[in-house]
């Protein structure tokens, strides 16, 4: 895992989306999967963020509190998630399935992180000037097995923003006791798009907020830098970009 403390927001910053009409507006990406959206109804799944009347009045938009979101899985008081999480007769999670709603959580943050405003046609696809696509998942690390008799809560907050890229630290958590204890982490990579043109979109740079350790922040943006140098050097090394001369094949 990449050594960075887990980010943990007050309590009282966070707002949870208790209903689905707001549940849409922040996790619509998360809240897409059939899944999902049938454990949220039925109170197994339940997702958090922090509040945006908050950010406005910090005027914090663009800074890793704006993008944080966060769900908990309730396995330890619902055998029927369980069920449908766990591999068959045992008692660790499928990572595939984690792995998936990990990519729709980092979507769900990256578009929290461009939140300008609140207005509605922030939250309607069809009239935001932008897109995203998920470049990779370029790491995702797991200390052991996932446990099905424990709650899991994966925490989602931007790592690095910069240019078209946007680049969401996924924090994976199991519970201990009534403490939360890191089992894993992910790092999963967007860029922006025009809507119009299909060609790069700027977002704005990440900025620390009141709520954020700015060595922590720089950090962040440092090693963030640092993976997105390395991805473009390998990409640039690809066998399927370059073909290897004669003296390197």
């Amino acid at each position: 895992m990449i050594k960075l403390a887990h980010v943990n927001y007050p309590r009282e910053t966070l707002k949870p989306l208790d209903d689905l009409e707001t549940g849409f507006k922040y996790a619509r990406s998360s809240l897409g999967l059939w899944g999902l959206n049938k454990n949220y109804h039925n109170g197994f799944y339940k997702v958090a963020t922090t509040d945006f009347e908050l950010i406005k009045q910090q005027g914090c938009q663009h800074s890793q509190f704006a993008s944080h979101v966060e769900s908990e899985y309730l396995f330890s008081t619902n055998p029927k998630l369980k069920e449908e999480y766990c591999r068959m007769g045992g008692r660790s999670l499928r990572y595939g399935k984690i792995i998936e709603e990990l990519d729709a959580m980092a979507g769900d943050c990256s578009y929290k992180y461009l939140m300008k405003n609140d207005d509605p046609d922030t939250f309607d696809p069809e009239k935001r000037g932008y897109y995203l696509v998920t470049v990779s998942v370029d790491r995702v690390d797991f200390m052991s097995k996932l446990s099905a008799e424990r709650d899991l809560k994966l925490s989602a907050y931007m790592l690095m923003a910069k240019g078209s890229t946007l680049m969401v630290k996924i924090d994976v958590l199991q519970k201990k006791g009534e403490a939360w204890e890191q089992v894993g982490d992910a790092i999963i990579v967007f860029v922006a798009r025009d809507a119009k043109t299909g060609k790069a979109y700027k977002i704005p740079d990440m900025k620390p907020s009141t709520y954020d350790d700015i060595l922590s922040t720089s950090k962040c943006i440092e090693i963030g830098l640092t993976i997105k140098d390395w991805s473009r050097d390998k990409s640039l090394r690809d066998m399927h970009s370059v073909l290897p001369d004669f003296e390197e094949s």
